[in-house]
């Protein structure tokens, strides 16, 4: 069986590195390369049965007779270690340099390079893992969220999934998508940094400002969904190229989305743009969950009766969200009912 080299923690800049080298011939590898402080008589090269189980040793890297760094040695036997092969844990100074010249030096002396997924199939094939913690850990190194990596983490220490736990898990590994879509200059790019938190998209009075689709990993109650920013939809002039081109990305994100929040502006009546994007949202009923936001709610609308909130309503008998991005009121709400229409209660 080949013996392996794996950098645990990526390399670069940090205060420390740390290194393992997996398999039959770990010790017999790191027996030609590290000389501890206290040197063995006469300097004689080390012996296999040096390194023994729960203890620390202190020495240095060579390559031939030159030091690569100062380093602490743990010895971790097979049946004690993740891949259930003997184990040397290397730790070293931080530093892409002297971390990848002591990866060099031990691949030099036999040890193949391995990455994390195959050195997870490795425990699998070893029985340290079965299939359900394989595919936990696989999720949990990319766990996006604080509550994701508390779901995939009870699965990798428990082996199985429970019952309740699958709608959750399935939401967590495949965020949905989140479309901000509406005419120019009724807040959309607003109402993004309002639900991001931070200035993420460009935000300007003049219509047409954002003409790429800016986009951020949000957490709702530990949830993640892809919220997606849109060029406004309207019609343009034939010479206007660029944002022709954004209102097409547009209208291919409201075709790859899970949820669309269409954005209407609360301080004016509809206009012909809403008619056509309202219409337009039809073709997806069924396919697609359509949230309907007013924004700007700080503002009256010289078209609103007392007894209807917007002419939407009226219109369109769609139940709305009242929301003012700038205000930041209303978010946490409309939040909430991106969640639920995310198949999702919390």
């Amino acid at each position: 069986m080949n013996t392996y080299v794996l950098s645990v923690t990526p390399l670069g800049e940090g205060g420390i590195s740390i290194i393992h080298l997996i398999g039959p011939k770990a010790r017999p590898i790191i027996s030609q390369a590290f000389r501890p402080k206290r040197l063995s008589p006469n300097n004689q090269p080390l012996t296999t049965d040096y390194f023994t189980p729960r203890r620390l040793y202190l020495g240095h890297i060579y390559n031939k007779k030159r030091v690569i760094d100062e380093v602490i040695i743990n010895f971790i036997p097979a049946r004690a270690s993740f891949s259930g092969l003997d184990t040397i844990e290397i730790n070293a100074h931080g530093g892409f340099s002297a971390s990848r010249e002591i990866i060099r030096v031990l691949t030099a002396a036999g040890a193949k390079p391995i990455t994390q997924g195959r050195l997870i199939n490795l425990a699998v094939r070893q029985g340290r893992l079965n299939k359900v913690q394989k595919f936990a850990l696989e999720d949990l190194l990319s766990a996006s969220t604080g509550l994701a990596a508390e779901v995939f983490m009870e699965q990798f220490r428990t082996g199985r999934i429970r019952k309740q736990a699958k709608t959750l898990i399935d939401a967590i590994r495949h965020p949905k998508r989140v479309v901000i879509v509406g005419r120019p200059n009724t807040g959309k790019s607003t109402l993004f940094n309002a639900i991001v938190g931070k200035d993420k998209a460009i935000v300007h009075h003049l219509p047409g400002t954002t003409r790429d689709n800016p986009q951020e990993l949000i957490a709702i109650k530990g949830i993640p969904f892809i919220l997606i920013d849109s060029a406004g939809v309207r019609k343009v002039k034939k010479g206007e190229i660029i944002e022709q081109l954004g209102i097409r990305k547009t209208l291919a994100q409201v075709r790859r989305a899970d949820i669309i929040l269409l954005v209407l502006d609360s301080s004016e009546p509809l206009q012909k743009e809403d008619m056509n994007l309202l219409n337009h949202l039809k073709r997806f009923t069924g396919t697609k969950q359509v949230i309907y936001v007013l924004n700007k709610s700080d503002l009256s609308c010289p078209a609103a009766r007392d007894d209807v909130s917007h002419p939407a309503e009226a219109r369109f008998n769609q139940s709305h969200l009242k929301v003012s991005a700038l205000r930041q009121t209303g978010i946490e709400r409309l939040k909430s009912t991106i969640l639920r229409a995310s198949g999702i209660t919390a």
